[in-house]
């Protein structure tokens, strides 16, 4: 089944209830700058061009007594307990407008209307936001076609039974498996890589392996292959950029043919080690391992890789997670929980 949400996951109960904190260590602070406080408050009266302050003590006085300008610290005092004791007010008055908002919003109950239905029924209906499981659900469930393993690869499996290349993807895999984290092992993402000065294509990467992309002439049974159609999980925007974005289908995007041909550049099939999706926001991030960061020349293909993913839009930190490692420092089991706690929950 295709599909596509109406409407994005709810962030705003999260972002509200966020504003909410604020709100209450402002008005705890102020609260107890108020109860400090002097006795009194400020009134100001300009005569000319000068302005002269007054402490006024009680309601009974009006005029109150002279500051001496001099006297900065207590003007200044003043001044700030007269700004605080309105401040206060605005503060709880808006906490008070936020308490009430989240008793009356409660996202949860769009998403029971789709699941108090019949089996039988829900699969006659499109809902215009799917429940988190249904989501991953669709989303594993699309079929690809993954890099095929060497005869004398070494034989590492994950949690869930997947071989893969490295006991450092095996890390990061179980850790993500762990984390109910939905991922693709080396699915595969089409990316605009630029032809070299003789007018072949070049791409300035490694693969997932580690093999460096030297050879300008590409046919299909390599690696990265190269393909005329567009990505299948990059949505353009309206300024003709590419953004990454999570979709339970291959054809969540519709495609924009109208760009005109580069022919300096070629789209090419790459195969990232991991493809993860965030439930909470549907986005999706590429996850790359580096393994052998001791040697140089590995270095420089690996900066070309960055390269090719930054020219596609694809930044670290936003939709691209990587670790490295040396012989030296090996990848390290808490840095990558903390880097998918950080971006993918």
């Amino acid at each position: 089944m295709q599909f596509k949400e109406l409407i994005s996951p709810d962030k705003l109960v999260s972002v509200v209830q966020a504003k909410a904190e604020e709100l209450l260590a402002a008005i705890t602070t102020i609260d107890k700058r108020l109860r400090k406080s002097i006795e009194g408050r400020l009134r100001m009266a300009r005569r000319k061009k000068l302005v002269h302050y007054f402490h006024v003590k009680s309601s009974a006085d009006i005029v109150g007594d002279y500051i001496p300008q001099s006297d900065v610290a207590t003007i200044k005092a003043l001044a700030q307990k007269d700004y605080d004791k309105c401040a206060l007010k605005e503060l709880q008055r808006e906490l008070f407008v936020i308490d009430k908002f989240l008793k009356e919003y409660q996202p949860e109950r769009l998403n029971a209307v789709y699941s108090n239905l019949a089996p039988e029924r829900q699969h006659f209906v499109q809902p215009v936001h799917l429940p988190d499981e249904e989501y991953a659900e669709q989303w594993l469930a699309v079929k690809y076609s993954g890099k095929g393993m060497a005869a004398d690869a070494p034989l590492l499996e994950t949690s869930r039974g997947e071989r893969v290349r490295s006991k450092s993807e095996v890390i990061i895999a179980d850790t993500l498996d762990r984390l109910k984290i939905p991922y693709r092992y080396e699915f595969p993402h089409q990316l605009k890589v630029r032809r070299n000065s003789r007018g072949r294509g070049v791409a300035a990467a490694i693969d997932p392996a580690g093999a460096a992309l030297r050879n300008p002439q590409v046919n299909p049974s390599d690696d990265i292959r190269m393909q005329s159609r567009q990505p299948e999980n990059f949505c353009r925007q309206g300024d003709g950029s590419r953004n990454l974005q999570g979709s339970p289908s291959e054809n969540f995007c519709r495609q924009d043919n109208s760009r005109k041909h580069d022919s300096s550049r070629r789209t090419v099939t790459f195969h990232p080690d991991f493809t993860c999706l965030n439930l909470r926001t549907r986005r999706e991030f590429i996850w790359e391992h580096f393994g052998r960061m001791d040697d140089s020349e590995y270095i420089a293909e690996t900066l070309g890789k960055f390269e090719t993913y930054i020219a596609n839009g694809i930044f670290p930190g936003e939709t691209l997670i990587f670790t490295m490692e040396n012989q030296e420092r090996p990848l390290n089991p808490a840095t990558v929980e903390a880097l998918a706690r950080k971006y993918l929950l």
